[in-house]
Formats: C-alpha cells, structure tokens, sequence
C-alpha cells in the first residue's frame, strides 16, 4: 500500500495475488487503492484484470467489481492524477518519522498521514476558509455550514475564547477544551484513530476531537 500511495504502480504485483488466490478482500483493497491514486487504470489492463479476478474467484464476484466501478472505486483510466498533487499539498508522505518520539500524525502508519486526518488538522488551523483551496484538490465537495445562530466556524473563533481551564481531583487545573465532532461514513480504520488521539494530546490543539462512524 505504501509503494502505491508514493505513486508506484503495483498492478504486477496484484496480478501475482490474484493467480496465487490470495484473499479477495486484500485483492480488492489493492485494486481500489491502485485505481483511486492513478485516476483509474489502463483500459487493456483493466479488462485484463478483470477477466483473470473472474477466472480466479468465480462468476460471483461480477457483481462486486460492477459495483466497485459504478461508485468510481475500480475503473478505466480517465486523464491523469490528482493524487501526486494532493499527496504534496497535504504532506502525506514523511520521511524522517520516530514511532518513539513522534511530531506527526504520520508516525501511525511509519510515514503515511491519513488524508482524513491531515484534512481535521487543516479544520483547526488555519481553518476551512484559508484552506479551502487545497480542499478543492480533494474528490467529492467541501460544505462549510453554520447552522447554530451567532456561531462562527472555527477559524473565525479566537484561539484564547477556546480555551479555559477546569480543576481536577488533585486540585491542579486542567485545560477544558472546545469539543469537535469527527463523523467517518463507512467506517474507521485503526491507523486514523490512533492519528486523531495524537491529536488531541497536543498543547496547541484548542478541540477535543470525538470521533463516530457508521461502520462496524
């Protein structure tokens, strides 16, 4: 997954999987994963692996890889990337990561940031507003709504309002922060709810970052 998310196209490796019957759930995960970062994959190629994913698996997984290309998951290549881009603007990639002492979220996966995770940084600072360009890198659209009468958004609200201060059982304060809402559709995985608790472990993080799915 790492050499996919760098840019690397692994699509020999996937096609040795598939003839060794690997697990059709890692299979899957691999081909979603590869198709997403490279805007889809070569049509030849496609076809070709779908008609070897059928061979390997059975004439029941049809159905799966229709649905995977109809939601845009596993499909023919469409013009180029947005990936290589998003990866820099949101610095998803580290190199230099100390799992013992870590300074970023990254530190979870050994030099991966989540995106998701990297996108509820750029919500505390700077904010949706200054950031709403790299947000528009992003697939699918960006809603910054108020619905809360004389709330501002968080970058509008001063980090000293966020912060005040509560007493703890030995008497020594404890900062009370703000609470932010982070609701994941389709599940989270392990790796971005490790991300999210460094987070909230931070001094200059004024939210404490609550986090709730639908999956299982």
């Amino acid at each position: 997954e790492r050499s996919i998310l760098e840019g690397e196209q692994k699509l020999d490796y996937i096609e040795e999987c598939i003839a060794k019957q690997e697990p059709w759930i890692r299979v899957l995960c691999l081909l979603c994963l590869q198709s997403l970062v490279g805007n889809g994959i070569k049509p030849t190629r496609y076809d070709m692996l779908r008609r070897d994913i059928v061979h390997a698996y059975g004439y029941e997984v049809v159905f799966t890889l229709d649905n995977l290309e109809r939601l845009g998951l596993f499909k023919k290549k469409e013009g180029s990337s947005s990936w290589p881009t998003i990866r820099k603007a949101f610095k998803l990639i580290m190199d230099d990561v100390n799992p013992n002492d870590p300074a970023d979220i990254a530190y979870v996966t050994s030099g991966y940031a989540p995106l998701s995770v990297r996108i509820i940084q750029l919500a505390i600072n700077p904010g949706w507003s200054a950031g709403l360009e790299r947000m528009k890198m992003v697939p699918g659209v960006t809603i910054c709504e108020v619905r809360q009468p004389g709330v501002q958004p968080p970058e509008m609200v001063k980090t000293e309002k966020q912060e005040s201060w509560k007493s703890g059982e030995s008497g020594v304060k404890i900062r009370n922060k703000r609470k932010m809402v982070v609701f994941f559709t389709g599940g989270v995985t392990f790796a971005e709810i490790s991300a999210i608790r460094f987070l909230n472990k931070q001094e200059d993080n004024p939210f404490e970052i609550i986090v709730a799915n639908d999956g299982k």
